[in-house]
């Protein structure tokens, strides 16, 4: 009985790994288009968000590629950001059917995974999830593996072989409040041609990262640093989550400030505060 239930066993796992498996095969031809809502303090803030491979790079002698990602528009309401951009690095496992993002030293976060299958539980970044089916469908004349899973209020959602997920893709575990997902799946280029979403969906000019008010205090954030100049007075520097709460503040009268954010917080999205009695600025950033 052991001996057939091995054998049985032996070979659905043939038969799921034998089936013919999709790439993505990065290259600088490849963007995404999503919808993006985030939920700020009780404020909705909306807008899209464009993704783009810009180079490939070596990485811990891994082949990574260097995708670019910004919002172009976003609607401004309470402490909403005009826009926002950012970078990450990500590779594919076309043996282990996996795509990877890079996040530091040795580290990397799967973002995709087709080894798994109806009853796994599918991990992106914070988020878990219960595949409860496997489809395949035929997407712009292209036959595709999907897997199928549930959100509380974001309804069902898949990941879909050779394009990424549905929802926050390629960054990954970014929920808003009640599960809400913050970027939607809109549509998948790839050199000219549309392959998933809407056929009159293109990448728009980058948007820089915007201050919200004007002021005299400078900010720039490069590469998890943070750099405030603010030539007049002392100024308190908070930072905020996406869900309005502040995880970091520092008072200091040093007017050539300096901070590595990634020493006092996790990765993802904050909305960064600086103001003394006069002026006041803001800035969204990412931490990566």
């Amino acid at each position: 009985m052991k001996k057939v239930f091995l054998i049985i066993l032996l070979f659905v796992s043939m038969k799921s790994f034998s089936q013919a498996y999709t790439p993505m095969n990065f290259d600088t031809s490849c963007y995404w288009v999503n919808s993006l809502n985030i939920y700020f303090g009780g404020t909705t803030c909306s807008g899209s968000l464009v993704s783009y491979i810009e180079k490939d790079t070596l990485i811990n002698v891994q082949q990574y590629f260097k995708m670019t990602n910004y919002a172009s528009t976003i609607d401004v309401g309470g402490n909403c950001v005009k826009g926002f951009n950012g970078s990450l690095f990500v590779r594919e496992d076309t043996v282990q059917r996996k795509i990877y993002k890079y996040i530091g030293g040795n580290l990397e976060e799967v973002l995709v995974d087709f080894n798994l299958n109806t009853g796994d539980t599918l991990k992106i970044g914070i988020g878990h999830f219960h595949i409860d089916s496997i489809s395949t469908d035929t997407i712009f004349g292209n036959s595709r593996r999907r897997q199928w899973y549930h959100t509380l209020l974001g309804g069902k959602q898949s990941t879909i072989e050779g394009i990424g997920n549905s929802i926050n893709f390629p960054y990954g575990g970014y929920y808003g409040e009640w599960d809400t997902p913050y970027f939607q799946l809109q549509c998948y280029g790839k050199n000219g041609t549309i392959y998933f979403g809407q056929q009159n969906c293109t990448k728009t000019a980058p948007a820089s990262l915007i201050l919200l008010d004007k002021s005299n205090i400078s900010l720039n954030f490069s590469e998890n640093i943070l750099t405030v100049k603010n030539n007049t007075e002392p100024f308190i520097l908070s930072v905020f989550n996406l869900f309005g709460n502040e995880v970091f503040t520092e008072k200091t009268d040093d007017n050539h400030y300096s901070k590595d954010l990634s020493s006092v917080l996790q990765n993802g999205f904050y909305i960064v505060t600086v103001h003394d009695k006069k002026n006041k600025s803001v800035l969204k950033v990412f931490i990566q």
